[in-house]
């Protein structure tokens, strides 16, 4: 009687452990490939991002004609200190204006 107790709580143990071992091992392994999965979908949206990015850029080149690109508001600071800027076409009636 005393043996069969004995081996019940031994198996109760045991079973405690394996039971703990293996139900941590599954989830680090489901946290392992969510991470990696997540990971994908970053580098996934990176590259999307860099790909509009590049687009943009493309396109502002066209419509800018090569040349950087100047803000107006730069452009009316410079107008009031230098008599002859060299102004893009876009702002030459401003500078006729202005002079």
């Amino acid at each position: 009687m005393v043996s069969s107790v004995r081996w019940g709580y031994v198996r109760i143990i045991a079973g405690t452990l394996v039971g703990g071992i293996l139900g941590f091992y599954v989830m680090h392994r489901a946290e392992l490939s969510y991470k990696e999965k997540w990971n994908e979908r970053l580098k996934k949206y990176e590259e999307e991002l860099n790909k509009k990015k590049e687009k943009a850029n493309e396109l502002e080149d066209i419509v800018d004609g090569g040349k950087p690109r100047l803000q107006l508001e730069l452009w009316c600071c410079l107008l009031d200190e230098v008599p002859n800027p060299v102004a893009p076409d876009w702002l030459l009636p401003l500078v006729v204006l202005k002079h």
